[in-house]
Parts: structure tokens; sequence; C-alpha cells
């Protein structure tokens, strides 16, 4: 059976965070760069986060921190902010079928801009085994089990959830494929944790 793992920023009690500025109103409108490129008009600002016995300090103080660029980097709006290494780890498994399209965005600290991806889907995923899965009276899944059949045409896919700004999502699901890629990478940031597959 093939596998796949959820792809999460991992959990630090002191870290790098880039924030978009909350003057910006979501979703913004996408913009097309000289490239070709999807881009976000607004850029992102690299602050450090620690969780002290006081609350959640932010502040631009690094000093201690080994990294502060990680390949999957934490950020105040929950979206997955790619590196171009995780991406490319991303882009080389792709099977064509997820139509999956990259946001470039800049994150900034003190004079330094680098780009990071987002990705962005532009259809819903039927993948859900649902005679697995837990509904709660409303309506709402409490637990997601996944179809191995209908996942295994995708390399990528986004955790189905009808409440936010669907194409681009915090949960994201990978291919073993990609796991090895990263874990080959030696890549920052990242955490991966086996997800719940049928065999239907």
């Amino acid at each position: 059976m093939k596998k796949y793992y959820s792809l999460y920023p991992k959990e630090n009690k002191e870290g790098a965070s880039a924030f978009l500025s909350d003057d910006v109103t979501m979703p913004c409108k996408i913009i097309h760069d000289s490239d070709g490129l999807l881009q976000l008009p607004y850029d992102l600002t690299l602050y450090c986060i620690r969780v002290t016995h006081d609350g959640l300090q932010i502040s631009q103080d690094f000093s201690g921190l080994k990294e502060i660029w990680l390949d999957y980097l934490p950020n105040n709006q929950a979206w997955p902010l790619f590196s171009s290494q995780l991406k490319k780890c991303v882009d080389t498994c792709l099977t064509g079928q997820e139509k999956l399209q990259w946001i470039r965005c800049h994150v900034v600290y003190n004079h330094e801009v680098r780009n990071y991806y987002i990705p962005m889907f532009h259809e819903q995923f039927d993948i859900l085994d649902e005679s697995k899965c837990i509904f709660a009276g409303n309506g709402r899944i409490i637990k997601r089990v996944y179809s191995q059949s209908k996942i295994q045409k995708y390399s990528i896919f986004p955790i189905p959830n009808m409440d936010n700004w669907w194409e681009i999502l915090p949960t994201l699901f990978v291919s073993d494929d990609i796991r090895k890629n990263i874990k080959k990478a030696n890549l920052t940031g990242v955490a991966l944790e086996s997800a719940p597959i049928s065999k239907i």
C-alpha cells in the first residue's frame, strides 16, 4: 500500500516566523510577475517568536537561533510556506494530476529578501473514504480517513475543508517519494506524520 504523510512545520518554543501585515485583507488579488509566475503582492517580514512564562514574545532578536531561514517557514497566515529546496522536493514527484500552482512571495529580514512558495490547488479533491470517516451530528468530519484508490494518483493534496479559502490550506499530505526527498535533502523546519489511509 502506498504511504502518505501529513506535512507541517515543526513546533519549537522559539523560532523564526513570517508575518503578513495586519493591514492586508485576505484573500488578496494574486498578480502575475514578469516571468509568468504567480506573485503575492505583499511582502512578509521575518520575526522571532519565543514562548515564555509571560506569554508569546515577538521580536527581531534572533540571537541563539542556529537557523532562521527554515525550509518550512511558520507564518501568521498558517500557509504552507516552502523554500525553493522544499518546492523542488515536491516538483520532482508531481504526477500532473494535482493541478498545483505555486505562488511566490518575498520574505524580508533586515536588507535580505528571499523567495518562498505557497502551493495553491485549483480544484477540490475527492479523496475521503467516507465509510471510515467519523462525522459529528451536524455533518462535520471529526476524523478523516483517506481512500488509497482515490489518492494514489496524487503526490500532494490538501486536507478537505469547506470553511477556508480552500485553494490554500494549512494541512497537506505528501507521498513517500516526497518524504524521501525531504529527508535526503536534510531540510529544516519540516515535520512528517503518517496519514490515516484505508485499503479501499
